[in-house]
């Protein structure tokens, strides 16, 4: 799978986690933005170090690994 097709699958499945968690009715306010970006975000990062064990990511919602910065290529996360 190329890149540009693994991306637009998991920004799909990642939509659609954020519309399941604000359907959820679980969350109001500031609380739905923390409980979607965590959720998205943890699905996000999984995927990718599945799917491309061999490369950095920088995520938002998680501590920096500078081992990325040795890296020759990186994903950056923003669930948002």
């Amino acid at each position: 799978m190329t890149d540009a097709a693994l991306a637009a699958q998991l920004a799909d499945v990642a939509g659609r986690i954020l519309l399941d968690v604000r359907a959820s009715g679980m969350f109001e306010g500031k609380a739905l933005g923390k409980a979607g970006d965590a959720t998205a975000n943890e699905f996000l990062c999984h995927a990718i170090r599945s799917c491309r064990p061999d490369d950095g990511l920088l995520s938002e919602e998680e501590k920096d690994d500078t081992a990325r910065c040795s890296m020759e290529r990186v994903w950056i996360v923003d669930p948002v």
